[in-house]
C-alpha cells in the first residue's frame, strides 16, 4: 500500500523518513517530486556511436567507461538523442526500515521522450543517500535538463514489518549506501558467482 500526502508529510516532520533538502510543494497526493543533482557521468563515446571495442560482460562497465561532468544552478544537462547518462537526486534521502520506494517518472517528462528513470527504481528499505537515476533520451532532439527540474517522484509503501538486514547492513554488500552524487556501476566479484558461467 502507498503512503498518502498526510503520511509523508508526518514521516518527514518526524524525521521518519528524511528527504532534504525538502520542499512542502513537491510532496503530491502519493508521492514526493526530487530534482535534479548536479553531477552528470556520461559514455566516453559519441552517442549512438557503435564502438569496435571487444564486448563488455554486463556488470564490467564502470566509471573508467564512463567521464563526469559538473553543473552549477542555473545550468542544464543536454541530453543527445539516444544518450544515456546517469544522474541523481539533488536530496539526500533515507527510507525507514519498514518502507521500501519506488522512483517513478514524471509524465510530463515522459512525454518529452525522455525516461528520467530508466531502471533499478526499487529503493531499498534502510537507503540512505541520494538516488541515481539512469536517464534516457529516446526522442529524436537533444533535451536540455536543467538542474534543479523536478525529474522524478519518490513512491513509498510500507512493508509488513521492519528489514531485519536493511540496506547498509554488514554482509549485503550495499554498494551505493551513503552515496553523495550519481554514481556509476560498482560491480562486486561475487556479482559473478554464476555456476558454468563461461566469460
Amino acid at each position: 500500500m502507498y503512503l498518502q500526502d498526510s503520511m509523508l508529510r508526518d514521516l518527514i516532520a518526524k524525521r521518519a523518513l528524511v528527504v532534504e533538502p525538502y520542499e512542502p510543494r513537491h510532496v503530491g497526493p502519493d508521492g514526493i517530486d526530487l530534482t535534479v543533482g548536479p553531477v552528470c557521468w556520461r559514455w566516453q563515446t559519441e552517442p549512438g556511436m557503435v564502438t569496435a571495442f571487444t564486448p563488455k560482460v554486463l556488470g564490467q562497465i564502470t566509471e573508467a567507461d564512463m567521464v563526469r561532468e559538473g553543473y552549477g544552478p542555473g545550468e542544464v544537462i543536454v541530453l543527445a538523442p539516444q544518450e544515456m547518462v546517469i544522474l541523481s537526486t539533488a536530496e539526500w534521502v533515507e527510507i525507514p526500515t519498514d518502507l521500501v520506494g519506488f522512483l517513478s517518472n514524471k509524465s510530463t517528462t515522459a512525454r518529452s521522450g525522455v525516461f528520467m528513470h530508466l531502471g533499478a527504481g526499487h529503493i531499498d528499505a534502510g537507503f540512505k543517500g541520494r538516488i541515481t537515476m539512469e536517464a534516457l533520451n529516446t526522442s529524436p532532439f537533444p533535451i536540455k535538463v536543467p538542474v534543479g527540474v523536478r525529474a522524478a517522484t519518490l513512491l513509498l509503501a510500507r512493508l509488513m514489518g521492519p528489514a531485519e538486514r536493511p540496506y547498509g547492513s554488514e554482509g549485503l554488500g550495499s554498494r551505493y549506501h551513503l552515496q553523495t552524487e550519481a554514481q556509476p556501476a560498482r560491480p562486486e566479484r561475487s556479482y559473478w558467482d554464476i555456476p558454468g558461467r563461461k566469460v
